[in-house]
Protein backbone atom coordinates (compact mmCIF):
# COMPACT_ATOMS: atom_id res chain seq x y z
CA UNK A 1 0.00 0.00 0.00
CA UNK A 2 2.96 2.61 1.01
CA UNK A 3 4.61 2.04 -2.40
CA UNK A 4 0.93 3.08 -4.15
CA UNK A 5 0.65 5.91 -2.11
CA UNK A 6 3.89 7.61 -2.79
CA UNK A 7 3.48 8.48 -6.22
CA UNK A 8 0.18 9.32 -5.50
CA UNK A 9 0.84 11.77 -2.89
CA UNK A 10 3.42 13.11 -5.32
CA UNK A 11 1.08 13.85 -8.28
CA UNK A 12 -1.22 15.19 -5.89
CA UNK A 13 1.33 18.09 -4.80
CA UNK A 14 0.85 18.87 -8.68
CA UNK A 15 -2.66 19.69 -8.32
CA UNK A 16 -2.32 21.40 -4.74
CA UNK A 17 -4.16 24.83 -5.47
CA UNK A 18 -6.50 23.42 -7.72
CA UNK A 19 -9.78 22.38 -7.73
CA UNK A 20 -8.81 19.18 -9.26
CA UNK A 21 -7.08 17.21 -6.21
CA UNK A 22 -10.02 16.01 -4.98
CA UNK A 23 -11.54 14.80 -8.00
CA UNK A 24 -8.32 12.64 -8.93
CA UNK A 25 -8.50 11.25 -5.44
CA UNK A 26 -11.42 10.19 -5.18
CA UNK A 27 -13.16 10.47 -8.76
CA UNK A 28 -10.91 8.08 -10.57
CA UNK A 29 -11.43 4.19 -9.42
CA UNK A 30 -7.39 3.33 -9.44
CA UNK A 31 -7.17 6.12 -6.91
CA UNK A 32 -10.28 5.48 -4.89
CA UNK A 33 -9.73 2.14 -4.67
CA UNK A 34 -6.23 1.99 -3.52
CA UNK A 35 -7.41 4.64 -0.48
CA UNK A 36 -9.98 2.79 0.45
CA UNK A 37 -7.89 -0.37 0.89
CA UNK A 38 -5.05 1.75 2.37
CA UNK A 39 -7.81 3.68 4.90
CA UNK A 40 -8.42 -0.24 6.57
CA UNK A 41 -4.40 -0.44 7.10
CA UNK A 42 -4.07 2.78 8.66
CA UNK A 43 -1.51 4.18 6.00
CA UNK A 44 -3.32 7.34 4.48
CA UNK A 45 -0.83 10.41 5.11
CA UNK A 46 -2.66 13.38 6.72
CA UNK A 47 -2.93 15.73 3.59
CA UNK A 48 -4.78 13.45 1.90
CA UNK A 49 -6.72 11.98 4.64
CA UNK A 50 -7.34 16.29 5.38
CA UNK A 51 -8.22 16.54 1.58
CA UNK A 52 -10.62 13.32 1.49
CA UNK A 53 -12.50 14.65 4.32
CA UNK A 54 -13.64 18.27 3.36
CA UNK A 55 -16.47 18.32 1.93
Amino acid sequence: MARGIAPLLRRLKSLEGTPYSRSFLLGLPHNAALLAASEGYGCIPPEIDKLIRQA
